[in-house]
């Protein structure tokens, strides 16, 4: 997901037109998750982070706390890279 097209289209968009954010981590690569904690708070918006191809990724925090998301998903179903 890229934070400056979903920036751009919450700003195009009136106020209230979204409830939430549901970024996706892929491949081992996490998304820089205060940033779009930062927008979602502007937004008055929730985050659902999808971590189902996040196993291996990491980031810093650079806050004391780590409440970047709502929840965050981790799936168990067979096709999922978290059980194979």
């Amino acid at each position: 997901m890229d934070i400056h097209k979903l920036e751009a289209m919450l700003k195009a968009a009136p106020r209230g037109t979204y409830k939430g954010i549901v970024p996706v981590d892929f491949a081992g690569y996490p998304l820089d998750m205060e940033a779009f904690k930062k927008l979602a708070d502007e937004y008055a918006l929730w985050i659902l982070e999808d971590a189902c191809h996040a196993p291996g990724g990491y980031f810093w925090i650079k806050k004391e706390t780590n409440n970047t998301a709502a929840m965050a998903i981790l799936p168990t179903s067979p096709c999922s890279p978290s059980t194979l």
